[in-house]
């Protein structure tokens, strides 16, 4: 794990209040927003081949809602492109950000290659994995699902081993404002 400072904890924190509250967005028919419960937050530095992303912190939320939290994402401009088990060898996404939303069972989920952080993941929790991310299934339930959203438009791919220079590079500038923006916008708060 990166060495975590002021500063970086105050960058973090001000992503997590702008993102936070995006993923409360409520539904057209519905008058409460989701809850959404903060577990962990942390940034990741490179793991051997597994670029991670140091610019934005992988987090891990828990709701008692998972559906609502999937159809909040889709309506905020995200779209739900799978569900099943994630795979379950090491891999990142050079080209998108992905939320993982657990909708049935449990598992272990690996964040950051192989050195990386073992992550429990329960129904109703919900992982943000930046752009460059490592990421496998360890193990799980017979009946694990998660629903894998990523921002509209964007589309996956899967990095098994070392990446060129050109590829890093993209997996590093992919941002998360304009999609927050949308967050906001759909939900009424103007930024």
């Amino acid at each position: 794990m990166a060495h975590f400072t002021r500063r970086n904890f105050l960058q973090h924190s001000a992503l997590l209040a702008l993102f936070l509250p995006s993923l409360a967005v409520q539904a057209a028919d519905s008058s409460t927003a989701m809850p959404l419960q903060l577990v962990n937050q942390w940034r990741l530095s490179a793991d051997g081949w597994v670029p991670n992303n140091p610019a934005l912190p992988v987090m891990h939320f828990r709701t008692t809602q998972p559906e609502t939290t999937a159809g909040g994402l889709i309506k905020a401009g995200w779209t739900q492109q799978w569900q099943g088990k994630p795979f379950a060898y090491q891999h990142f996404h050079s080209s998108t950000h992905v939320i993982f939303v657990v909708a049935v069972g449990n598992g272990q989920l690996q964040i950051g290659g192989d050195n990386g952080e073992v992550v429990p993941a329960r129904v109703g929790d919900v992982i943000f994995l930046p752009a460059g991310t490592g990421q496998r299934l360890l193990q799980s339930s017979h009946d694990f699902s998660v629903l894998a959203c990523y921002p509209e438009g964007n589309n996956w791919d899967v990095c098994r081993s070392a990446i060129n220079a050109e590829t890093l590079q993209r997996a590093s500038n992919q941002k998360l404002e304009n999609r927050t923006r949308r967050f906001f916008n759909r939900s009424g708060t103007v930024i």
